[in-house]
């Protein structure tokens, strides 16, 4: 049960997130109904990853590498990118995670909590899943909110030349 909760509350929301800031800031056009699978494979194929990593007690510092490639593959199969789109998404999106990892250490310093006692508890998982995300969902909410994305900005900077 805890497993479910983190995969809903967590790795598909953050699925999510990633395919969303990513199609948004690259100007892909998508129809919502054709993102909510690969969402879901991308949400479980990180759940997969994880605990395969932990059953095979293998430290996590390359399930990074292994989730980044993974997403190549499903945003190729699922949307039929060119090389350079899937790169650059997968790029941008797995530097805000990263990102956002870092801000949860950091988070974990300040109220001095181990990250043990946060895998161990489902809401705890969730809650800084989401700190780690944070990144992810300001990007989003800037593309959204003023209808930018990387071509218009590097149209301006052309412009300004």
């Amino acid at each position: 049960m805890e497993d479910l909760k983190v995969i809903i509350f967590f790795y598909m929301i953050q699925s999510l997130l990633m395919i969303l800031t990513g199609l948004k800031f690259f100007s892909v056009k998508y129809k919502t109904k054709n993102v909510l699978v690969p969402v879901f494979v991308f949400g479980l194929v990180i759940w997969l990853v994880r605990k395969l990593y932990i059953y095979f007690q293998i430290p996590l510092g390359t399930h990074t590498l292994v989730l980044l490639v993974l997403f190549c593959v499903i945003l190729r199969i699922f949307f039929r990118l060119n090389i350079t789109y899937i790169l650059g998404i997968a790029f941008l999106d797995f530097s805000l995670v990263m990102l956002g990892g870092g801000l949860t250490v950091y988070f974990y310093k300040i109220f001095n909590v181990q990250p043990e006692f946060v895998l161990d508890h489902a809401w705890m998982h969730i809650l800084m899943g989401q700190v780690e995300n944070i990144f992810l969902i300001i990007l989003l909410l800037i593309l959204e909110l003023f209808n930018i994305s990387i071509f218009k900005i590097m149209r301006k900077i052309e412009e300004n030349r």
